[in-house]
């Protein structure tokens, strides 16, 4: 063996006997670790498979960039930094483990000379990054609010293994240099600080002690080993990387299909069939894997509108309570379908489920991916199909649109009497392959704002010459308000008499400015067999201000005004930049962004069924985003989307001392700047 003084190496057993007992140890960790990840395999296998169709996905590649960068964390808080810490510290020291077990065992070319010298910087390295790491992780888990002690003290409790196992390293290693004394010490500065910790030791009381110290740290660290596929703060480091690359990119969030026409022609026995996620057998691949993925770090929390004004839901509760259900319901041993608990529904509580805005807030900031909105969906609709139950108010709305086509119960009179008034044409006048088929939406009776906006869309169209159309249809509803509200068997013969409406027209392109709209015609229609595309208003017009089609004469004073992102726009579609660029490109306008802002914009709540079901108890998500955005001082509110209209208006009435501030659609804005006539 060569000499340590005359060339860099150590002996990697040193001062430690019976060899033979570590390595059982780790081959017992092995065969643990192993057994509680079959065990998670198996519940993820357990699943169904999803009826939702092939779409396009994140995938591997993606997938390593998110968890080598934590990218995913962009604008977060110090969190990122202190998680990369402990990421690539854990990875390289368990590296640097296995390397050195290669070495021991008659490969001492690869511990002897620079590779020694490099693995040697290494593991000190990754120790002290490692250790600053769970410092930093653990004075940051002070900030904790008190509804989240349960959460942190698990948290404190794991940070704290770490860092012992971290510790006890680099006493071991520090005993080491302080005992033997190492020519090559300067390549492991930490261990060689840490060997200053040390007073002289007499006789055999420094081996003595190092062997103590050694197997404290070998025991400690094949422990958390063993424990990581058991532990909800670990195990994310398994399960985490297979669900982001399998999250939607296109369309996001997909919800599962269901025929319920096909069933009611099959007749199939009760409880046969999956209308939705009722019991635990109905959890999907794909959402046991996200129930898995959890790390319960809270970021869910923190734009959940339903949270963070006091309701019930929270989104880490949620799926925590989802994944206990479904766990207890396998752990019974019983036949599928017989469960503990009666239902999902009543595991995360009906008060949680109708909470939820499906806004996609939890789901922007998940660094997991994990897919909260369809999972809730499925239950609501495993709750409105197989049972009728859901609130009241929202029931009244599904009357209403199965009576008259509208979830407000207005007839088609408004709408026709406005198309008249606009004297639109119904059918194309030009190649209905170049007409527009212009998208109205819902008429509520009395509203003066969705007939207004639309006007400024007329307008605007007419001013640029663009040839569109407005069939004479009785229903307007693209059926969203029963998809989200569960009733997928209503929603599918609307969307199918939409559908055959849309292509007996003959035209190819339909515009839409309505967010929820959009997002229904574009990503769930084609399921259904559409074959239409789809534009939104914003980048139609985009399109017109980058071909100089569109001039703006703009506005003679000066407007600050403040952009609100829809959520169905801005995080379901990712149209973030075309609103504000025609709003930037108006002379005139100062465009100022809310605190939040973009995919991170913070909910109006009207969403998920909310505009008819007023079930706030304590303060309004609306109320909140108000004030945000009241704090730039703006002239104009700039909205895109009907429902954040009506809920900031709302929010503005209840002020005690309003602002003179004005809430208006940018459609108006860019109408009064270009045609010059106030909507």
């Amino acid at each position: 063996m060569p000499d340590m003084f005359d060339t860099p190496t150590r002996e990697i057993f040193w001062q430690v006997s019976h060899q033979w007992v570590f390595y059982s140890l780790a081959f017992v960790t092995s065969v643990v670790f192993l057994w509680g990840l079959l065990k998670s395999v198996r519940f993820i296998r357990r699943g169904t498979a999803s009826s939702v169709p092939s779409i396009k996905k994140l995938g591997i590649g993606p997938t390593i960039k998110d968890i080598l960068s934590h990218r995913s964390l962009v604008g977060e808080d110090t969190s990122r930094y202190w998680h990369l810490l402990l990421f690539y510290g854990f990875v390289l020291l368990f590296l640097v483990t296995c390397y050195l077990m290669l070495a021991h065992y008659g490969c001492e070319d690869l511990f002897t000379g620079a590779p020694y010298l490099f693995i040697t910087l290494v593991a000190d390295l990754a120790g002290a990054g490692l250790m600053l790491g769970v410092l930093v992780a653990l004075i940051m888990s002070r900030q904790g609010t008190s509804s989240e002690r349960e959460r942190i003290r698990a948290k404190r409790g794991m940070l704290l293994l770490l860092g012992v196992v971290c510790l006890t390293g680099f006493f071991v290693e520090g005993l080491r240099i302080h005992i033997k004394g190492d020519t090559w010490q300067a390549w492991s500065p930490v261990g060689a600080a840490a060997s200053r910790l040390f007073p002289s030791l007499p006789g055999s009381d420094g081996p003595r002690l190092f062997k103590v110290f050694w197997w404290l740290h070998a025991l400690l660290a094949l422990g958390l080993l063993a424990w990581i596929p058991r532990s909800p703060r670990l195990r994310h480091m398994l399960f985490l990387p297979f669900n982001r690359a399998m999250v939607p990119v296109e369309p996001r969030s997909p919800t599962p299909l269901v025929d319920p026409h096909s069933l009611r022609r099959s007749n199939p026995p009760p409880g046969s069939v999956r209308l939705g996620l009722e019991t635990a057998s109905d959890a999907t691949h794909r959402q046991r894997l996200g129930l898995l993925a959890c790390m319960e770090c809270g970021r869910c929390e923190r734009l959940c509108p339903a949270f963070q004004t006091g309701q019930s839901l929270t989104p880490r509760q949620y799926l925590r309570d989802l994944r206990e259900y479904v766990g207890q319901c396998e752990q019974q041993g019983r036949p599928p379908g017989v469960e503990p608990v009666a239902s999902a529904t009543q595991a995360i509580t009906p008060s949680s489920l109708w909470a939820c805005r499906l806004c996609r807030a939890c789901e922007e900031l998940c660094p997991a991916g994990i897919e909260h909105v369809p999972q809730l969906v499925e239950i609501r609709r495993a709750e409105v199909l197989g049972h009728g139950r859901l609130p009241d108010e929202g029931a009244g709305a599904l009357r209403n649109l199965a009576r008259t086509g509208n979830p407000y119960g207005a007839s088609p009179v408004e709408r026709t009497s406005w198309i008249q008034d606009q004297r639109i044409p119904d059918h194309p006048s030009h190649d209905s392959g170049k007409a527009l088929f212009l998208w109205t939406g819902c008429f509520q009776p009395g509203d003066e704002q969705k007939p207004r906006v639309l006007s400024c869309l007329v307008a605007l169209l007419r001013e640029f010459e663009v040839p569109f159309f407005i069939p004479q249809e009785p229903t307007s509803c693209c059926g969203d308000p029963a998809r989200i509200l569960g009733e997928e068997d209503l929603f599918q013969t609307i969307a199918g008499e939409q559908i055959q409406s849309i292509e007996a027209s003959g035209a190819e392109r339909v515009l839409v400015h309505c967010p929820h709209c959009y997002t229904v015609l574009k990503d769930v229609y084609p399921l259904l067999g559409a074959r239409f595309s789809v534009i939104h208003t914003s980048e139609f017009f985009q399109g017109l201000i980058r071909e100089k089609k569109l001039q703006s004469k703009g506005f003679p004073h000066t407007k600050s005004v403040v952009y609100h992102d829809p959520c169905f726009l801005g995080r379901y579609q990712e149209i973030v930049a075309p609103p504000r660029g025609i709003l930037a490109s108006l002379p005139g306008i100062e465009l100022r962004d809310p605190p939040r802002s973009g995919k991170q914009a913070y909910c109006c709540g009207a969403g998920g069924g909310h505009f008819f079901m007023d079930l706030d108890l304590e303060e309004r998500p609306s109320s909140q985003r108000l004030e945000e955005i009241l704090s730039r001082e703006p002239d104009t509110l700039a909205v895109s989307c009907g429902f954040c209209f009506s809920m900031f208006d709302d929010a503005l009435r209840r002020l005690p001392d309003p602002p003179s501030l004005r809430v208006a659609d940018w459609l108006e804005l860019l109408m009064e700047a270009t045609v010059g006539q106030k909507g």
